[in-house]
Formats: C-alpha cells, sequence, structure tokens
C-alpha cells in the first residue's frame, strides 16, 4: 500500500498510517508486556505516565516494557498530510495493601451451630476482585482458631499462625468457617457470635 501511495502521490507525500498492540492488554504490576506497531513510518513512542525508555521508533517493531501502574502507550507518525496516533492500554493489578474480610453472618444460609461449634459460609462474589488476584495467606480477623474451605482445600487458622493451605486460590466464591465454642457461648442465644471473618492477603497471580 505504501508503493502504490508513493506512485500516486509522489510530489505530496502518503497520509499516515499507524497501529499499535499490548499483548497482553492486562498483567500484574511490574510484569513484562510487548508492544508491537505497523506504521507508514518511523514516529514517536510515548506512555502516559511517562516511561523516559521510550522515543523514537522505526516505522514497525516490538518492545517488551514492564509498567508499574495502568498505562496508556502511544505511537504517533506525522506526514505531509498530518500526524496520526494510535493508543493501547495495559491495565495494571496493584495487590492490595491491607487484608480483605471475609465474613459470614450466623444466621445465614449455610450456616449452623451445634454443640461444640458453629460454622457460616461466606460468599464472595465472582466481580469483588480483579481475577488476577488470588489467595496468599488467610490469617483469623476475630481471634479465634479457625477450619477454613475453600475451592476443593483447607487449611487450619489459628491466631498468630496464618494458613497458606489455600495459596493461589481464587478470591470469589463459597468459603466455610468452621469454629469452636467458647466457655459461656451457646448455640441459639445471645452468648453466641453474630457472625465469623477470617482475613486474607492477596498475590497477583499470571
Amino acid at each position: 500500500m505504501r508503493v502504490l501511495c508513493l506512485a500516486s502521490v509522489l510530489a505530496l507525500g502518503c497520509a499516515a498510517t499507524a497501529e499499535l498492540r499490548a499483548r497482553p492488554e492486562s498483567v500484574c504490576m511490574g510484569r513484562a508486556v510487548r508492544l508491537t506497531w505497523d506504521a507508514s513510518q518511523s514516529g514517536e513512542l510515548s506512555a502516559e505516565p511517562v516511561d523516559p525508555e521510550l522515543g523514537e521508533v522505526e516505522a514497525s517493531g516490538q518492545k517488551t516494557v514492564k509498567p508499574r501502574v495502568t498505562t496508556t502507550y502511544r505511537l504517533r507518525v506525522g506526514s505531509l498530510f498530518g500526524s496520526v496516533a494510535s493508543d493501547a492500554t495495559v491495565k495494571v493489578v496493584n495487590v492490595p495493601a491491607e487484608p480483605a474480610a471475609i465474613r459470614g453472618a450466623t444466621g445465614d444460609e449455610g450456616s449452623g451451630c451445634a454443640p461444640g461449634r458453629m460454622w457460616v459460609t461466606a460468599r464472595v462474589p465472582g466481580d469483588a476482585w480483579d481475577a488476577r488476584l488470588r489467595v496468599n495467606q488467610v490469617s483469623t480477623a476475630d481471634g479465634r482458631a479457625y477450619r477454613v474451605e475453600h475451592a476443593g482445600r483447607s487449611g487450619e487458622v489459628t491466631p498468630g499462625a496464618p494458613s497458606d493451605a489455600l495459596r493461589d486460590l481464587p478470591i470469589a466464591g463459597a468459603w466455610k468457617l468452621a469454629t469452636a465454642l467458647r466457655q459461656g457461648e451457646t448455640c441459639g442465644d445471645s452468648s453466641a457470635p453474630e457472625s465469623l471473618a477470617v482475613s486474607v492477603d492477596f498475590v497477583c497471580a499470571d
């Protein structure tokens, strides 16, 4: 197409074309992304936020970048007819700095109480967290010891001893939390807790 354009408007030049692509379009912070592009001629590759390693590039090529925040990359190409730009945005998934509480009410569906123990089922919807965020460790959120079941695996959580038995599992889904009744707690009265909770910290997985 470039040859035909030059032949037809040799004195004026061609209208600029540019196409920029980013793969993958969503990554964990600091992971590699490949930028590839095709344009009618050399141009300038830039980013917002600014990446000082970018700049002038050939008409076609590729480059690996490692964004730390969600970033929009832009390829700009100019000609006698003006300039054209192509953008590609990469979403960066950041690991939350604080753990999240997984909590279930003792009166909800999936809860129960029997002599000596009680349990709840906490349900985390699929859109609550980015799918790349996975379980790192599970800790008690209320000082109780728990047996935690989630996504076909289980682990024991005690105060001061986080469990990594559920590591790399997705956050979404049903979490069954079971704990022993403490002295003075009785099923069906106000002595029993109204909810049970664990806390989960995260890891980002490709």
